[in-house]
């Protein structure tokens, strides 16, 4: 009886096919899920960044801790979190030389959807942190990353002042003067 159950080989395909269809799935999965999470992480990493530096700066003018955690959670909600998102705290600079800096970390929850094949897990936790030293008599820094003059726009009765010190190596070229296009050749039938 045994002999015959083995040696029968009707519907193996069928057994194969689940098998390999769990196996794509899991694959699929990594790739789709994996690709978001990083994306969330740049995300991430981006808020963390405007975050610290903000808070840097905040308390580098008011000294109060309370004020630069005010303005991280203004700029994390800002980018569309919570500020249970983000965690801020003065620390030791990281480079050693001494300062202060902000340290912020956002942490968001990814939905894992065709990766619960594999895992029991519902969510994947993506984590950036980010620091900006704080100088004690250093201005902070505006920077403008439009070559055309319109990337720093000031509204509401504020001013800038700026001192061009780039070399001349260093500037951008004026764009190319507009011209008319040229008119379409004949086409030959």
């Amino acid at each position: 009886m045994l002999r015959r159950l083995f040696g029968e080989n009707r519907g193996a395909i069928s057994i194969l096919s689940a098998i390999a269809f769990v196996a794509v799935i899991g694959v699929s999965a990594l790739a789709v899920e994996f690709g978001y999470s990083l994306l969330q992480r740049t995300e991430n990493q981006r808020t963390a960044d405007l975050a610290a530096y903000g808070g840097a700066l905040v308390y580098n003018s008011t000294g109060s801790t309370t004020s630069a955690n005010g303005a991280v959670s203004n700029i994390v909600a800002l980018n569309g979190l919570t500020s249970s998102n983000a965690t801020s705290a003065i620390v030791s600079s990281p480079t050693g030389d001494g300062n202060q800096a902000m340290q912020v970390t956002v942490t968001t929850s990814v939905p894992l959807n065709l990766a619960r094949v594999l895992t029991s897990s519902a969510s994947l936790s993506v984590g950036a942190t980010s620091y900006a030293e704080i100088k004690s008599d250093s201005p902070g820094c505006v920077i403008a990353l439009s070559g055309s003059g319109t990337g720093v726009a000031l509204t509401g009765g504020a001013t800038l002042s700026a001192d061009d010190r780039l070399p001349a190596t260093a500037k951008s070229p004026a764009p190319p003067a507009a011209s008319a296009p040229s008119p379409p050749s004949p086409r030959r039938a």
